[in-house]
C-alpha cells in the first residue's frame, strides 16, 4: 500500500477527541515564542540508540536532494500553505461534535499567524453524497470551514479522496463493495460538484494517489490507461466554474501516470505528492514537473512530508514499497519524536526552495501537528500502542495551539513563508 495511509494513520490526530489531562509519561516540546515571533527553542535531544542507524540514512537522502534544489528564491508565485488536518474527512463523526469547528478555526488562525497564504483541506468521499449518513452535517461543517478560509483571503485547495476503512486511520467504515470504475466516477463527480458549488475552492484534486485510491476502493487503478479513463469520466459533465480541477500521483508511482494524465485529460494542473525521498522518488519528481511544464500546466504540491519509517513502515531506503499492515501506526512516532526535528527543518527548507525554483504554484506540508509540538523519546512511550501514543501528542498539540506557540519546525516554516 503506498501511500498516504502511512502518513495519515500516524498523524491524523482526532484533535477534537484528544485528552486534555496532564501526562507523566513523556516530555513534550514547543517553543516559548508565539506564532510569528522569533523562536527560543532548545536544541533537539540526541538520537536514541534504536534510531542511530536510521538517522544517517535519512540525512543522506536530504543531502542528496540538496544538490538539486537550486539557490534560495523568493518564490513570489508559490503559495505557502499547510494542511488543515483538524478538518480532515477521515476524522469522521468527530467533525460533527460541537467543538470540531472551534478546533479547526483555532488551527486555521495559528496557520495564518505563521504567515501562510493557503490551506489544503481533505474532504473524504463519500461524506457529501446524500446517501451517506450525516451528509448534511458534513456538508454544513465543510461549508463553514471554507467560508472561514475565504474570509481570511487564503487560497483553498481541496482533495476529495476515499475515506480510509482502517480503524487505525478513520472512525468511518464506508462500504465500497460493488463499486466499479463507472459507478465510482459518477459518485465522485457528484461529490466534486457539491464541493465546487458550496466550498468554491481555488484548486480541487479528484485523484492524487492511484495506488491508495485503488487499495481503498478495491478498484484496479494500477495502470495509466485505467486512471486516465477514470479521470475523464469524472470530468465529463463537471461544471468547474472558477475552480481549477487537477489530478496526479505520488512520486513513488511511475511518471507514466502523470504523463498520461497531462496528455490525455483536460486537468487544469498536475497534483504531486512528495513523501519518500529516495533517489528514485526525486528522479520521478523531476520528471513529473518537467512533464507539467512541457504540457503548460502548473504543478500543485498539495501534500509533502519527509517519510522516515524505513525500519517498520511501507517504504524502504530505495523508495520501494513494502506493504505492511502496521506501517501506518508505526509512522506516528517517527513523525512526532523531537529528535527528528532537525531533519524536518532541513526538509521544509529544501522542498520550499525546490518548489519556488521550479514555479510550483501551491505548497502544502501535510503533517501540520509537527508545527506545534513534538514529544521526547523514551522506551516506554515508544512501546505504546498507536492510540495511546496519539493521545499524548494530541494533548501536546492542543495545548500549543491554545497557547499560540510553535515547535522549532513550525518556526522554520513560518520563516520560510516570510522569506523574500
Amino acid at each position: 500500500m503506498g501511500l498516504k495511509a502511512i502518513l495519515m494513520g500516524g498523524a491524523l490526530v482526532a484533535l477534537m477527541g484528544a485528552s486534555c489531562s496532564s501526562s507523566s509519561m513523556s516530555t513534550t516540546r514547543t517553543t516559548t515564542a508565539p506564532t510569528g515571533s522569533t523562536s527560543t527553542a532548545a536544541p533537539a535531544p540526541p538520537v536514541p540508540a534504536p534510531y542511530q542507524g536510521l538517522v544517517p540514512t535519512l540525512q543522506g537522502q536530504l543531502s542528496s536532494f540538496a544538490t538539486q534544489v537550486g539557490p534560495p528564491s523568493s518564490g513570489a508565485h508559490t503559495v505557502m500553505a499547510a494542511n488543515l488536518i483538524a478538518a480532515d474527512g477521515n476524522i469522521g463523526q468527530g467533525l460533527l461534535t460541537p467543538n470540531a469547528l472551534n478546533t479547526a478555526s483555532t488551527m486555521l488562525q495559528r496557520l495564518k499567524q505563521m504567515g501562510l497564504r493557503g490551506i489544503m483541506l481533505e474532504v473524504g468521499f463519500p461524506l457529501l453524497l446524500p446517501s451517506f449518513p450525516n451528509s448534511a452535517g458534513y456538508g454544513s461543517f465543510y461549508q463553514q470551514v471554507a467560508q472561514m478560509i475565504h474570509a481570511d483571503h487564503m487560497t483553498l485547495s481541496v482533495e476529495v479522496n476515499p475515506v480510509f476503512t482502517s480503524p487505525q486511520i478513520s472512525s468511518l467504515h464506508p462500504d465500497y463493495r460493488g463499486l466499479t470504475i463507472d459507478s465510482y466516477a459518477a459518485e465522485q463527480r457528484q461529490e466534486a460538484q457539491a464541493i465546487i458549488d458550496t466550498m468554491h475552492p481555488d484548486y480541487l484534486t479528484i485523484l492524487d494517489e492511484p495506488d491508495t485510491f485503488g487499495s481503498n476502493l478495491s478498484l484496479p487503478l494500477n495502470n495509466p490507461t485505467t486512471v486516465v479513463r477514470l479521470v475523464n469520466l469524472e470530468l465529463t459533465g463537471l461544471t468547474r466554474g472558477s475552480t481549477r480541477v487537477g489530478a496526479g500521483t505520488g512520486t513513488w508511482s511511475p511518471p507514466a501516470y502523470d504523463q498520461a494524465l497531462l496528455n490525455q485529460t483536460s486537468i487544469d494542473y498536475l497534483s504531486v505528492h512528495v513523501y519518500p525521498m529516495a533517489q528514485l522518488d526525486i528522479q520521478n519528481l523531476n520528471t513529473d514537473l518537467a512533464a507539467a511544464n512541457q504540457a503548460h500546466r502548473p504543478a500543485v504540491m498539495d501534500e509533502v512530508g519527509f517519510y522516515k519509517n524505513l525500519i517498520s513502515g511501507n517504504f524502504g531506503a530505495s523508495g520501494t514499497i513494502h506493504a505492511n499492515p502496521t506501517g501506518a501506526a508505526n509512522e506516528q512516532k517517527l513523525l512526532t519524536f523531537s529528535f527528528f526535528e532537525p531533519l524536518d527543518q532541513q526538509f521544509l527548507t529544501l522542498i520550499t526552495r525546490y518548489a519556488r525554483n521550479r514555479g510550483v504554484v501551491f505548497l502544502a506540508p501535510f503533517e501540520t501537528p509537527t508545527f506545534f509540538a513534538s514529544v521526547d523519546w523514551n522506551p516506554t512511550l515508544d512501546a505504546k500502542p498507536n492510540l495511546q501514543f496519539r493521545a499524548v501528542i494530541n494533548q501536546a498539540v492542543l495545548a500549543a495551539m491554545s497557547a499560540g506557540t510553535l515547535s522549532s519546525v513550525g518556526h522554520t516554516y513560518a520563516r520560510l513563508a516570510a522569506s523574500k
